[in-house]
């Protein structure tokens, strides 16, 4: 499992960390499967979905890009002191308050391009396909904060996966 985010350098960044750990571990590292990790709110609303995925987005941007080296994690020059800034604020307690804090600090396309897939299915579509030609080969997809968990799954898997 690969919890870096899906764009290309991060994808990228997420192989070459696991390929160094299988050779240190006396493995061939391109035989492994690699599983990127990304949040998942599929709606027919999608201001709905976006609004709601970004209460995860604060707790992954800590957890996946976390707050020391962020020059290591792929983070712009831009965003690092409003991601430090985020991490310093941020509250265990996912909800309205860290989506307005995402909001303010203007990490929320940043961080939903990075480490979600979330939208109405035509944004879910595009977004899975951006990731699959950034090099995503298997998708791990957590639905655990999304509007309608079993909605998402059903809208997903009528219009997004018969299209990848």
């Amino acid at each position: 499992m690969a919890n870096y985010g899906l764009a290309a350098d991060n994808i990228r960044d997420s192989r070459t960390h696991i390929a160094a750990g299988a050779e240190a571990a006396g493995r061939a590292g391109d035989d492994m499967e690699i599983w990127q990790i990304a949040a998942l709110d599929c709606n027919e609303d999608r201001d709905a979905a976006r609004n709601k995925v970004g209460a995860m987005l604060a707790f992954l941007a800590g957890y996946v890009i976390g707050d020391k080296h962020l020059e290591t994690r792929g983070v712009p020059e831009p965003l690092r002191a409003p991601l430090l800034e985020l991490r310093r604020r941020y509250s265990t307690r996912p909800g309205e308050a860290d989506i307005r804090l995402i909001q303010e600090l203007g990490l929320f396309d940043y961080l939903s391009r990075r480490l979600s897939i979330c939208g109405n299915p035509q944004d879910c579509l595009a977004q899975a396909l951006a990731a699959k030609a950034a090099g995503a080969e298997r998708l791990m997809l957590t639905v655990s904060l999304a509007c309608d968990p079993v909605r998402t799954v059903e809208l997903f898997g009528e219009h997004v996966l018969p299209k990848l």
